[in-house]
This record gives structure tokens, sequence and C-alpha cells, in this order.
């Protein structure tokens, strides 16, 4: 998903903690230890551990988790994921069964990586289509605001396009002049992370958009209100930025995959901007 994190993609057992809003990484569980040692992990008496932080260990407590074991789903350098079991009773995971799920982690990572293929291939092919239809709308004669307007659905196909702001940039004067937004009230003061991206010439995509505004100084956009993911593309054509393009999600993150897609998007808008068609 493009975070430093791990997320639980599926479980089973679990009946009090709500697992899909848990992220693991650095820190002090057992996950932080199989990612710095990319192996398997076991423990007894999951709450008295002293390698364990006080909040995984009341999340234990709470499921009734005595012994824990976690074992890494290793893809060439990389651990792609963890596999956890976890017993109620004082009943230690032996070395045999470490072997064992080694072996199912193994398998299973596999897998993994042939579901990637196969959605990145579909991914592929899917981009070029829509990229097809994103040219045919820049390249026809709407205007700025409107053609904006017509690509929301179609960049929809591939990303969260539900909030949407899209902004010219006026170089001599310092400021941006609104293309289309997905939503009303924006004011040329509303900048959020848009002046960061012109001054860089680089996206900004983003797993906390609050964070990410206080982090660069800049206040958040209203059009963010209650949505935690964002990514922003600069309009570049000819070596200079002459606009911006930004998505926000609540649901769901944008990934490297959608970075790329949004900055081809962008660069044809900006060759409309720079080119606007003959009538």
């Amino acid at each position: 998903s493009g975070s430093e994190a791990m997320v639980f993609r599926y479980w089973s057992g679990v009946h009090d903690v709500n697992t899909a809003s848990l992220r693991v990484g650095e820190g002090t569980g057992l996950a932080a230890q199989v990612l710095r040692t990319r192996r398997a992990v076991r423990t007894g008496r999951y709450a008295s551990d002293p390698r364990i932080g006080r909040d995984y260990a009341d999340l234990a407590d709470r499921e009734t988790i005595t012994a824990l074991m976690a074992v890494p789903m290793i893809l060439g350098a990389q651990v792609e994921g963890i596999v956890y079991l976890g017993n109620q009773t004082a009943r230690p995971f032996t070395e045999a069964d470490e072997t064992s799920v080694q072996r199912l982690a193994d398998h299973a990572v596999v897998a993994v990586q042939n579901a990637r293929q196969f959605r990145g291939h579909v991914r592929r092919q899917e981009e070029l289509a829509v990229l097809y239809e994103v040219t045919r709308v820049v390249t026809g004669e709407l205007e700025a605001g409107p053609m904006v307007a017509a690509l929301q659905p179609l960049l929809g196909r591939l990303l969260d396009a539900r909030h949407l702001l899209a902004l010219a940039w006026n170089a001599p004067a310092r400021a941006f002049e609104l293309l289309w937004a997905s939503g009303g009230g924006w004011t040329p003061d509303d900048a959020g992370l848009e002046l960061r991206v012109v001054e860089r010439a680089q996206p900004i995509r983003t797993l906390d958009y609050l964070a990410t505004c206080a982090d660069e100084g800049r206040a958040p956009s209203p059009h963010a209100h209650g949505l935690r993911y964002a990514l922003t593309a600069p309009m570049r054509a000819a070596g200079r930025v002459v606009g911006t393009l930004s998505f926000w999600s609540a649901e769901r993150p944008y990934s490297r995959a959608d970075e790329e897609f949004a900055a081809a998007v962008a660069a044809l808008l900006a060759l409309r901007l720079t080119r606007p068609i003959a009538r």
C-alpha cells in the first residue's frame, strides 16, 4: 500500500479486536522482530515477554492469547507478509510447528506474487484503455473546466476520483486558478500541498493528509475534510509546472501505480493548457 507498516488482511478466531484497523511494523511487537531478522519468532508467554510492547500485550490479553508465533512471507530480500498463529493455552509452539508454518508461508508468498503479476497485467491493460479515452477528451473541443469534469468518471475506473481538484498555476502571480473541482467552495488561498508540488515539480502521495500538511507547513484543503489519503501530481510541460491534479480518498490509499497514472494524465492536461485546441 505504500506504507512501511503492515495491515491484517485475513484472520480467524479473533473476536473482540478490530483486526483490520491494526497496523504492525516498526515497534515492539513480534512483527518488528520478524522484519528486523527476517526469521520466525516464537513466544510462550506473549503478555509477559519483555520484547513485547504494552499496547500489543493488552490486545493479546483481550483475546486471551498466551503463546504466539509470527512467520515471515519472504519474496527475494523483502518481507511481504507475516503469518501469525496464537494459542489460548500455555502450550508453546515448537520448532516443528515453525517449520510447517514456514513451508506454508513460502507457498503463500508465491501465490501472492502470481496474483500481483496478474493484477498488474490487468491494470496495465485498463490503463491503456483509459489513457486512450483521456487523450480523446483532452484533444477534443471542451473548455478546461468541462474537460476535467469529463475526465473524472474515466479516472474513476482506475483510482478513487470522487474528490478531485484541478488547478492552473499562474507563475508570474504565484497564484492558483481553479480549473474544476468536484465540490464547491474553492478559494485562491486554498492551496494545501499543491504549492509544494509546484515548487518541487514532483507528485506528493500520502497515507495521512493532515499530518503531511502539518509537516510541510501547509493548511489542508477544505476539499479534504475527513479524507485521509491524498495524491497530487504536477501538470508539467516543457520543463515548467502549469497546474496540479489532486485526489483524495477516505477508504483507499493511493498506490505508486496510481501516482504514475495520475502523473501521465497530468502531463496530458499540461500539454492541453499550454497548447489550446485550435477552433
